[in-house]
């Protein structure tokens, strides 16, 4: 039971979702990035997927292509691997720790599209 993503293109993909967690005070949490090779089919969250609704972005590691198309849920995530509340996305200055990154923040805002299966679905996998 839960959500998938399948990676369907010739292309390494990176994908991050947004999906519900009670202990989190905005009512979702964030997690990113996952790899996807070509043909790469990955389980990103565990649960009954109907009557859930998630969000997601993923892009091609050239960042050339990205899905949705459509994605009007602007959401700001970390550039490197995580997985916090979403009111809680760290946006810390690695210009501190690294001086000379030239003011990246570690953070960037993706366009997230929503996915809402109906009550009867078990699995859900998005597919790229």
């Amino acid at each position: 039971m839960g959500l998938y993503f399948k990676n369907t293109t010739n292309e390494t993909l990176q994908v991050v979702i947004s999906y519900p967690k009670d202990n989190c005070s905005g009512g979702y949490a964030v997690k990113g990035w996952w790899i996807l090779a070509p043909g790469q089919e990955k389980k990103a969250w565990s649960g009954w997927a109907g009557k859930q609704r998630f969000y997601y972005y993923a892009e091609s590691q050239s960042s050339e292509r990205f899905w949705p198309r459509d994605g009007n849920s602007p959401t700001a995530v970390q550039t490197y691997a995580f997985d916090t509340c979403e009111d809680d996305v760290l946006c810390v200055a690695l210009t501190t720790a690294h001086p000379g990154a030239g003011g990246d923040t570690g953070c960037r805002t993706v366009y997230m599209g929503e996915i809402n299966p109906s009550w009867e679905v078990m699995d859900y996998t998005v597919k790229f």
